[in-house]
């Protein structure tokens, strides 16, 4: 009851922009966009068949890829590779956040919550 109460009135959402005024936690969300074909199941995740999609639907669609080609391929793309460093700071904190039953269940019927629910996570996540 407190969750829905606080996360409809903001109470998470101030928190969380107090945090990164001062620093505490240095995350900006700006958009979010993935292709679930590329994401890996977190070993949380139990009983999903593996499914062969091909890995150019990103290049296909615009995106800049922050990942290194394989070696073996033909006609190997350019990345930056600052960001493919950074990409695996993402990765890691998905794989942190997927660890709350909560946000991998999506256990909360309301966006709000759900997005209030985020930023506790995300909360946590930097006090640790």
């Amino acid at each position: 009851m407190l969750m829905n109460r606080w996360s409809k009135n903001g109470v998470w959402d101030r928190v969380f922009e107090q945090l990164q005024r001062e620093q505490i936690v240095r995350l900006k969300i700006e958009a979010v966009k993935l292709d679930s074909t590329i994401v890996k199941v977190h070993p949380d995740g139990t009983g999903a068949l593996k499914k062969r999609t091909a890995g150019q639907l990103a290049l296909n669609f615009g995106f800049i890829p922050v990942f290194p080609p394989q070696s073996n391929r033909l006609q190997p793309w350019q990345y930056d590779k600052t960001l493919s460093r950074k990409r695996n700071e993402i990765e890691r904190l998905f794989r942190r956040l997927k660890g709350f039953r909560r946000i991998f269940t999506r256990f909360d019927k309301l966006d709000v919550v759900f997005l209030a629910f985020l930023n506790f996570a995300f909360i946590v996540e930097a006090l640790r």
